[in-house]
């Protein structure tokens, strides 16, 4: 008899601690989609006050946000620069992590950032189809994928002056990696911008932010 109320007794115990943690599980999870609620909140506020409209319900996840580290080649940078100046005659290593080229079409200075200008002052490249297929074609050559920025590049006359490409990364645009190619009316004339560094490598290191940070550090960068 008395081994039958311990035995009660140890079975009340355990469903009383169990219903504890339950409690705890379930009063941490409610606090969990407040706090979110409330982030998101914020976020969706400070996206609307620079025009921007955040559709999705919840914050996106940033658990497969990878990251990694690039560096220059400047075997890869001189074929790159090839591609846009014919071919090349003079490169000088300059002060600041600068280099100097020259080549049929004219000259062009790369810096270890990635930022380039180049200007077509000996033999401007012809338009082909149109400004912004002649700029696809000519980024397609130094091996570099972008897209197509109308919202950024310059109209006068139904045809863009000034061509903005944006170079992608597996697929996905690079904010701060734009390319602007400046046309006269029959010719290109100057390429600057910001390309992608040659080598890149994935950091298993990286822990990426959280995404309400993510997403307010990017609209610094748009802005």
């Amino acid at each position: 008899m008395l081994t039958s109320k311990i035995k009660n007794l140890i079975i009340y115990i355990l469903l009383f601690v169990n219903l504890f943690l339950i409690a705890l599980l379930a009063s941490d999870w409610l606090q969990t989609r407040r706090a979110e609620r409330t982030v998101l909140a914020a976020v969706k506020t400070i996206l609307t006050d620079s025009g921007i409209t955040m559709a999705q319900p919840r914050l996106p996840a940033h658990d497969s946000v990878k990251g990694y580290t690039v560096s220059r080649s400047l075997e890869q940078e001189e074929a790159f620069a090839e591609a846009l100046l014919g071919r090349l005659s003079a490169q000088e290593a300059q002060s600041g992590n600068i280099m100097y080229y020259r080549g049929e079409r004219g000259e062009a200075i790369f810096r270890g950032t990635g930022d380039f200008e180049v200007l077509l002052s000996e033999r401007p490249i012809q338009i082909g189809k149109d400004t912004v297929d002649t700029a696809r074609s000519l980024l397609r050559k130094t091996g570099l994928k972008g897209r197509f920025a109308p919202e950024l590049s310059t109209a006068s006359g139904g045809t863009y002056t000034t061509v903005v490409m944006v170079c992608e990364f597996e697929g996905l645009p690079v904010v701060n990696g734009k390319i602007e190619f400046t046309f006269t009316s029959d010719a290109l004339v100057m390429i600057v911008g910001t390309r992608l560094l040659d080598l890149q490598r994935e950091d298993p290191s990286f822990r990426p932010l959280d995404s309400a940070t993510l997403l307010t550090r990017f609209l610094g960068i748009v802005n």
